[in-house]
């Protein structure tokens, strides 16, 4: 979450021009984080009803 923060804070505190390259790869970090999430979180509900 620190990239995206970071994009946030410099568009916003410092004027920052946002692309769309840029913003393609915010959404790729993004994307990439949540999915990484997803197992691990799918695990441990397996594992809490068992």
């Amino acid at each position: 979450m620190e990239a995206l923060f970071a994009v946030l804070g410099g568009w916003l505190l410092l004027g920052e021009h946002i692309g769309i390259k840029e913003m393609i790869g915010c959404s790729l970090m993004l994307a990439g984080m949540v999915v990484s999430q997803w197992p691990a979180k799918r695990k441990r509900q397996l594992a809490a009803q068992s």
